[in-house]
């Protein structure tokens, strides 16, 4: 099953989001090939955003052309610190990441980061340049 969300910011399009728990078609060379595979071969359920879990893998953030558009592919994280699973077929030891910060602007407009703590510094000095714009 997947579930489907349309953000929607100001007078602009909706940014259609699709995520999905585990998505059929992965590689062992590229974390987010599913995601980016659906964006082409689905194409009666077209996304912008699509976001995975359940790789036992570090946290991701990919671009890939979608169809003319920006498309992002989003890989969650693992947050078992030990994972004795992933030891036993082979999986890569994972980073700290698991979280995968994405701040949409408009459409096809995206900004990723890798922690948490920059995209909170991101945002916080967004907020102040647009309120020290609209104040004056």
């Amino acid at each position: 099953d997947a579930l489907r969300v349309d953000v929607v910011i100001g007078e602009q399009e909706p940014v259609r989001i699709k995520l999905r728990h585990k998505w059929r078609g992965s590689s062992i060379y590229n974390p987010t090939h599913a995601i980016e595979r659906a964006a082409k071969f689905d194409k009666g359920d077209h996304f912008d955003i699509g976001v995975g879990a359940h790789t036992h893998v570090s946290g991701l953030v990919r671009m890939f052309n979608n169809g003319t558009k920006t498309g992002l592919a989003v890989q969650c994280g693992t947050y078992k610190r030990h994972d004795n699973f992933a030891e036993e077929v082979g999986f890569e030891q994972p980073n700290a990441m698991t979280a995968v910060p994405v701040v949409i602007h408009g459409r096809h407009r995206y900004t990723t980061f890798s922690t948490l703590d920059d995209a909170l510094d991101y945002m916080n000095l967004y907020w102040r340049t647009e309120n020290d714009r609209t104040s004056n």
